[in-house]
């Protein structure tokens, strides 16, 4: 049962979100140095997305367990398992990069696709856990509290970055990294989780286990199939950090400064807007979701016409806004209508989902950017965005979702 003690859930949010933020932090000097490398050259930006295809590749095969095994289990216990692996993975590729510096490039690409697949699992574990540290009528200001936790990384990192990779380089900023990982621990330990295993989740002869996931989805087409089409911006997004890189770096010939400072401003919008949706009283979170989803159609559209990097920062901003706006409201609107103890699975299908849309999209992206340039492939994206928008409209109508909206496990918000 939820605690409906405010004090409680406000030291839940403070260690919930500290917790989430430091973790976040960890790698981004890293992941900067390896998506500016990588983006440099026409080679280079073949071989960008292949790493990111592969790691969207993984996401999907992993994706229906990791639904069961965040039902099965106290979510707290996975995300553990989750740093402990980015421990292992920085201290292991630390010492080879030591040992054999001319393979270099080799565990750049390595350590880049592991940090990205465990970060997909640590997302989906504390969507999960989110639902569960509050009592039910905070649920909406805990979604714009953990957007904010999840943007200032996007702030930090990038700030972080210059002078990190300046004065220790790459290689040691890894050591930076796990000293992060490392206090992150207490903090999670700190959280306290109110979630119980369902006993016919943990039998392991019963259909509901075997099945899982991939049941599951087939039992919820519509509301799966609803929340994936309003998850676009958030694709788009995911699609986004290969194509703004190489229109950063290629077009605007900005470079790591560029990046960085795109990532920040990106970041400031959208803690910004969810320090003003935690602390604002809405109910209506159809209205927002169509809203904010409708100004990330408008960024993209003109993101691609910006001469320069300061026209493209302001573009820039209406993404940091819209998808954000789209992401609290939708997680909200979903949360109050999702079981807890169905959420890992419900939103593993949706990850599922979506993460084979940006696997299709990445492809395309990746064979063509050479050749059809970044203009026409934002364009599509925009389009793409569109057509999203206008199924899920139509999607409203159908009876399932129709019984599925009036559902509120909370009387007001």
């Amino acid at each position: 049962m939820k605690s409906n003690n405010k004090t409680d859930d406000q030291k839940n949010f403070v260690y919930y979100n500290s917790f989430k933020s430091l973790f976040l932090v960890a790698f981004i000097p890293f992941e900067i140095f390896a998506i500016v490398n990588l983006s440099l050259t026409p080679s280079g930006r073949l071989i960008f997305g292949g790493v990111m295809m592969a790691i969207l590749i993984v996401q999907i095969i992993v994706s229906p367990f990791i639904g069961n095994l965040l039902d099965s289990f106290p979510r707290k216990t996975v995300i553990m398992r989750v740093i402990l692996l980015q421990l292992a993975f920085a201290l292991i590729i630390s010492f080879l990069w030591e040992m054999l510096p001319e393979y270099e490039i080799i565990f750049i690409i390595t350590l880049f696709m592991l940090v990205n697949i465990t970060e997909g699992i640590f997302f989906d574990a504390m969507r999960s856990m989110q639902q569960t540290i509050s009592s039910p009528v905070n649920i909406g200001k805990g979604n714009g509290f953990s957007e904010i936790s999840g943007q200032l990384p996007s702030i930090i990192g990038p700030a972080m970055a210059i002078p990190v990779l300046t004065f220790l380089g790459p290689l040691y900023s890894l050591a930076l990294s796990t000293v992060i990982l490392i206090l992150t621990v207490p903090i999670l330990m700190r959280v306290k989780e109110n979630f119980t295993v369902e006993k016919k989740v943990m039998n392991k002869n019963t259909a509901e286990k075997k099945e899982g996931a991939i049941n599951y989805m087939k039992k919820n087409p519509s509301k799966i199939i609803f929340a994936f089409l309003l998850n676009m911006p958030f694709i788009m997004v995911a699609t986004g950090n290969f194509l703004k890189p190489v229109f950063i770096v290629s077009t605007l010939h900005a470079g790591l400064f560029g990046l960085s400072l795109s990532e920040m401003v990106y970041a400031s919008f959208a803690s910004t807007l969810g320090l003003v949706l935690s602390v604002t009283r809405w109910k209506n979170e159809i209205v927002m979701m169509y809203g904010f989803f409708i100004l990330y159609i408008f960024g993209t559209f003109l993101m691609p016409t910006s001469p320069i990097l300061a026209i493209f920062l302001i573009y820039q901003a209406f993404h940091g806004i819209g998808n954000p706006g789209v992401r609290v409201s939708r997680n909200t609107f979903l949360m109050k209508r999702i079981d807890a103890q169905h959420s890992g699975r419900f939103f593993s299908s949706v990850t599922f989902l979506s993460t084979t849309a940006r696997l299709m999209l990445l492809v395309f992206f990746t064979l063509t950017v050479n050749t059809l340039g970044t203009t026409f492939l934002f364009d599509l994206s925009g389009f793409i965005l569109v057509a999203s928008l206008t199924f899920s409209i139509i999607l409203m109508k159908n009876q399932e979702m129709r019984n599925f909206m009036r559902v509120n496990r909370l009387n007001s918000f």
